[in-house]
């Protein structure tokens, strides 16, 4: 699935991930490939993508994230390290 975060300052990353572990204000949620739609609040913790060159850990403020049909997962947030 492609994975991509945005901040106010622009796209902090974009790439292919097998797996994308997001802290929710419903809970931390784990985001597979083929994962259902869905639009959910981000809170601030750790977001932690699965990619081909090894696991990425991003501390991220608030923000919004949506899981697309097409394989997308985008979250837009206000800050991320």
């Amino acid at each position: 699935m492609e994975l991509v975060l945005v901040t106010m300052s622009g796209v902090v990353f974009s790439g292919k991930a097998s797996k994308v572990t997001i802290p929710t204000t419903s809970g931390q949620i784990t985001v597979l490939p083929k994962h259902t739609p869905l639009i959910s609040q981000i809170s601030p913790g750790l977001l932690i993508a699965h990619t081909d060159e090894g696991k990425k850990e991003f501390t991220v403020g608030p923000g919004v994230l949506e899981v697309r049909r097409n394989g997308w997962v985008v979250a837009l947030i206000d800050s991320a390290e």
